[in-house]
């Protein structure tokens, strides 16, 4: 893959205006094996409009927002917040750095190293310190967007075995729950903007309470993640048997309870147009680096860990290796701000 390159400019607090460019059309269905279509308006909503967070931001970008995602492809906020982190990431103004390769192998601004092990193997693999942030707020994500978004950078979606080495090995802060399975979902307002806004300051307070500045250190919470697994062929729910009629679905995974456990462990209830409040965007590396016995490193990529047999086990508990590294029901996106790696 070729270098381009990337350029950051960590610890800056930078308000773009955002650009004002259509959306770029997005061609292609789902594989015919998995349902299709968007799921019902109404899901998951609330007759209620949206408030409005003057009062919690001045940047001109997150004021620009629809007040609510509306649950279907190419939801408007989605495309919004795709379209000003491929601007961002063009210009090298995405607030974190490149994330580790063959030729930089150290972890740069905006990364940290987790380490895993299996079947005699170890490695280093390298993940965002912290949620991707925009003018200092978690951004909420479907997993379209997310998919598109790692497309579009050249990184890749959490795993649960990832996810959970983070926990462990990460800063440890409550989630914010809202009452424990989240008020604001129970009066159908999970996925408001304002709420988008409200949860990442608290994740915010949580770090400074601990002692720490949000980005200097690897946090466990910062929200649930939707994650790299098989689980994501599903087309029928495990437990019931019943075909999933709502498209195709996605598995998320997070929010580690302070005395051990999780409140989400692999899930495949939301079809891939589901975003909330507590679904962050969280990437690992396009590299991963397996340990020797003297301490020297091999690089290898991670698309290729996730879907070879006696690697597969170093990033994923079950240790089953994907068909592919990726969502296999969203179209490969493709815009390109950078090729890392």
């Amino acid at each position: 893959m070729s270098n381009l390159l990337w350029l950051a400019i960590p610890g800056i607090f930078l308000v773009l205006q955002r650009a004002k460019a259509e959306p770029k059309p997005q061609t292609g269905a789902p594989p015919a094996n998995i349902p299709g279509g968007a799921p019902p308006a109404d899901y998951g909503k609330s007759n209620a409009v949206p408030s409005k967070w003057t009062d919690l931001t001045d940047s001109p970008f997150l004021l620009s927002l629809p007040g609510d995602a509306t649950g279907g492809t190419n939801d408007p906020r989605d495309m919004a917040i795709l379209n000003e982190i491929h601007k961002r990431a063009t210009l090298g103004v995405l607030g974190f750095g490149p994330p580790p390769s063959p030729a930089q192998p150290l972890s740069g601004a905006g990364w940290s190293d987790v380490y895993v092990s299996a079947g005699g193997l170890a490695a280093r693999v390298p993940v965002q310190t912290d949620a991707v942030k925009l003018d200092g707020v978690r951004v909420n994500t479907s997993f379209e967007l997310q998919q598109r978004t790692a497309d579009l950078l050249g990184l890749f979606s959490l795993t649960d075995k990832v996810g959970d080495a983070i926990d462990q090995q990460g800063l440890k802060i409550d989630p914010s729950t809202h009452g424990g399975i989240g008020d604001w979902m129970a009066k159908g307002q999970g996925s408001w903007t304002r709420h988008m806004l409200e949860h990442s300051y608290e994740v915010d307070d949580r770090i400074e309470n601990a002692g720490h500045v949000p980005g200097d250190v690897l946090i466990n919470n910062p929200g649930k993640y939707w994650i790299n697994t098989y689980r994501n062929w599903e087309l029928a729910s495990p437990t019931t048997g019943a075909k999933y009629l709502d498209g195709p679905h996605g598995a998320n995974f997070g929010w580690y309870k302070p005395g051990g456990g999780k409140w989400q462990n692999i899930g495949n209830a939301h079809n891939i147009w589901h975003a909330d409040y507590s679904q962050v965007m969280r990437f690992m590396g396009p590299w991963i680096f397996l340990i020797q016995g003297d301490g020297s490193e091999i690089p290898v990529p991670t698309a290729t860990a996730l879907k070879d047999p006696e690697l597969a086990p170093l990033l994923m508990h079950m240790g089953k290796p994907l068909l592919a590294a990726r969502h296999p029901a969203i179209p490969e996106w493709e815009q390109k701000a950078v090729l890392i790696g």
